[in-house]
C-alpha cells in the first residue's frame, strides 16, 4: 500500500468510527426545577432571578389554584409592553423572560387572573 492510500483509508475509517460512537447527552446546564435563587416560601408569589431582567432571565410565579393567567409588562407610565396568557398549575411554575422587543428600563410586572391582580413587582429591564 502506498502512503498515500494509508492516509486516506485511516482518515474515512476514523471518521466512519465516529459516526458510529454513541451520542451523548451533556447536561451542563443546572436544572431550573432545582434553582435556589428562585424559591419563594409562602403559598403565593413572583420572584425573579438576579436583580434585574435581562434576555432569558428565569422567573418563578407560584399560585395556590391552577388556571389561566395573564402576565402582563408595564412601562412607567402604565401602558401594557406586552401580554402573554401563562396556563399556571398549582405551586411553582418556573418561566423564562424574552426581553429582546422591550426597551431598558424600569416595569411593573402583573399576574393577573379573572379576579384581578394576583402578584405584581417592579424589575429594571436591560
Amino acid at each position: 500500500m502506498s502512503y498515500n492510500f494509508q492516509k486516506r483509508y485511516y482518515f474515512i475509517l476514523f471518521f466512519l468510527f465516529l459516526a458510529c460512537a454513541k451520542d451523548t447527552d451533556w447536561n451542563i446546564y443546572e436544572p431550573i426545577s432545582h434553582n435556589k435563587e428562585l424559591q419563594i416560601d409562602g403559598a403565593e408569589g413572583l420572584k425573579v432571578s438576579g436583580n434585574f431582567i435581562t434576555n432569558r432571565s428565569n422567573f418563578n410565579v407560584k399560585v395556590s389554584t391552577a388556571g389561566n393567567y395573564t402576565l402582563e409588562v408595564l412601562n412607567i407610565a402604565g401602558i401594557a409592553v406586552t401580554r402573554d396568557n401563562l396556563n399556571l398549575k398549582v405551586g411553582d411554575n418556573i418561566l423564562t423572560f424574552y426581553t429582546n422587543a422591550i426597551e431598558d428600563g424600569d416595569y411593573t410586572i402583573n399576574v393577573k387572573n379573572d379576579s384581578g391582580i394576583v402578584q405584581t413587582t417592579k424589575m429594571i429591564i436591560q
